[in-house]
């Protein structure tokens, strides 16, 4: 039977519409890594992804969202990995765990590094970055929730990632081949010392 006139199926439009998205995203931090944000144009990531102005926006509202693609995607996986912990593990060291997962499955893709330092260091895109993370620590908090006292739940959200923040810093700072184990060692430092419990506490817990 000839399939050629068939629509592709929904699992095909799905990786196509995918493949689309990611390379939207590419083409907006690579641009905005050599002109700076402000000198990008929706146009020009529409013209260097191949697709039109309207295809971008079917992906993305703005041109910093399309940047800022990665950050989010980045925040949800933590909080995933997170709930796919051991439960009796103590949160932070859960946190931690889940962090260097999500690290390690980026694959030394050179956009996330890229994207994460504009994030940083772009102040058109440090007040969306916020908001992103905003989101994060309330979606971690919920997460927290389910294996630690509610009321504890948002504050070891906060300094969790409040860590997590300081180290994704200094690992983007060291630059260099290593960036990637250096990265690691910030987070693993990070969350080992907010781990350790004072005294007469159960930060870890």
């Amino acid at each position: 039977m000839d399939t050629s006139d068939r629509p592709p199926s929904p699992g095909v439009r799905a990786r196509r519409k995918l493949a689309t998205r990611e390379g939207v995203r590419s083409a907006a931090v690579r641009l905005s890594e050599r002109h700076g944000l402000d000198g990008v144009t929706v146009e020009m990531i529409a013209d260097e992804a191949g697709v039109s102005v309207r295809t971008f926006f079917n992906h993305f509202p703005s041109k910093e969202d399309a940047v800022l693609a990665v950050v989010r995607a980045r925040a949800a996986d933590l909080v995933e990995a997170f709930r796919a912990r051991p439960v009796d593990e103590p949160v932070l060291d859960a946190v931690r765990e889940a962090a260097l997962g999500v690290l390690a499955g980026d694959d030394g893709d050179p956009d996330t590094r890229t994207a994460l330092h504009l994030a940083h260091h772009d102040p058109a895109l440090q007040a969306r970055q916020m908001a992103v993370l905003l989101e994060q620590e309330s979606a971690l908090a919920a997460a927290i929730a389910d294996r630690a006292p509610a009321g504890d739940a948002p504050v070891l959200a906060a300094v969790a990632l409040a860590a997590l923040r300081v180290a994704q810093a200094r690992g983007l700072a060291s630059g260099g081949p290593d960036h990637a184990a250096r990265l690691a060692a910030e987070i693993d430092s990070a969350l080992r010392l907010l781990s350790v419990d004072p005294p007469g506490g159960t930060t870890g817990r």
